[in-house]
């Protein structure tokens, strides 16, 4: 078993929240830009509310 120092460890969580809201992030202006295509999934579409209206092929 490891030792893991708090501080080291504040820092791992710390650079894995860092990454996080950096796609959180590049998600919201990718939608605000309206670049957020449809993919489809065999599975998940025929179940989905918008399924007789998605542009996804």
């Amino acid at each position: 078993m490891q030792h893991v120092h708090r501080e080291e460890k504040f820092l791992r969580r710390a650079q894995w929240r860092a990454k996080a809201l950096a796609a959180y992030d590049e998600a919201m202006r990718d939608i605000a830009a309206g670049h957020f295509p449809a993919t489809a999934d065999e599975r998940r579409c025929p179940n989905c509310a918008c399924y007789s209206i998605c542009p996804a092929p």
